[in-house]
């Protein structure tokens, strides 16, 4: 999906964050729901516009260059094959990977 927004540094506290990437993992959740009972293909766009703006909070660079790897983190490693219990277990490994390229902000470290 091409991004209407695009990427800016946006300064987000680490609770909001959390809660996006729980709205977005619901919404993700939702839509595969809908997508089993009517055997089609259905999305929620603003699940993918959320977690872009996760990214955009954490320093991600637009790009897919930049993006892929955590895009799959989160729609197939979280979302579909349910690797992480917590919301928050799944952040720290958000910003396990983020590191090792960008600098994250100190406030927005760990979940806990």
């Amino acid at each position: 999906m091409e991004r209407v927004t695009k990427h800016f540094k946006r300064r987000i506290d680490k609770q909001t964050l959390l809660d996006l990437l729980f709205i977005a993992y619901e919404q993700g959740i939702a839509a595969n729901k809908i997508a089993d009972a009517t055997e089609s293909e259905f999305n929620i766009p603003y699940s993918e516009e959320l977690f872009s703006i996760v990214l955009d909070a954490l320093g991600v660079p637009d790009g897919e260059e930049h993006r892929a790897g955590l895009e799959e983190l989160f729609y197939n490693t979280w979302l579909l094959d349910d690797e992480y219990e917590t919301v928050e277990s799944f952040y720290d490994e958000l910003i396990f990977c983020i590191e090792e390229f960008f600098d994250v902000d100190n406030d927005l470290k760990q979940s806990n």
